[in-house]
Order: structure tokens, then sequence, then C-alpha cells
């Protein structure tokens, strides 16, 4: 579950606030969840929840909230944000 919205559009240089997440399955509660940022050059970034950014490229990043439970499944989610010209 996100803990808020994550924003689609920001124009270059904007600042935003990185949401908070929490996982849970049937046999494990608050699963430690891992934000990172692709960047539309294809690199990546850990982020921390919470974490004021501002992106200063433009194009498409790609926001992924990732975590693992005792079994090592994997459950993601990707957020999509496209930042334009000031």
């Amino acid at each position: 579950t996100i803990n808020g919205a994550v924003v689609q559009k920001l124009r270059q240089g904007e600042k935003w606030n990185v949401p908070a997440a929490v996982a849970t399955d049937n046999v494990s509660q608050n699963l430690s969840v891992t934000v990172a940022l692709q960047y539309p050059g294809g690199r990546f970034e850990l982020l921390e929840a919470g974490e004021e950014i501002a992106l200063s490229e433009i194009g498409i990043y790609r926001l992924v909230y990732f975590c693992f439970d005792g079994d090592y499944n994997l459950a993601r989610c990707v957020y999509e944000i496209e930042v334009t010209r000031k």
C-alpha cells in the first residue's frame, strides 16, 4: 500500500516527496519495502520514503517499490513520472 499519491507529471526541477509504502502478506507483517528510481537514461538510484527530490532530466522516470517475503517471493509496483520542461 502506498501512503499517499505518486505524482505522474512534474516540471523540470520541481521538488516532491517520495511516498512511503507498507507491504504485508498472509504470513509476514510489515515487510521491508525498497524504493528505487530509474532515470530516463536507465540508471537506478535507491531512495528513502519521505525524501524530497527534484528531477532535473526531461523524460520518463520509473518509481519502483519492491519487497521480498520470507520465501523470497517478489512483489513490486512501478509508477511512471513524466518530467517536462519548466
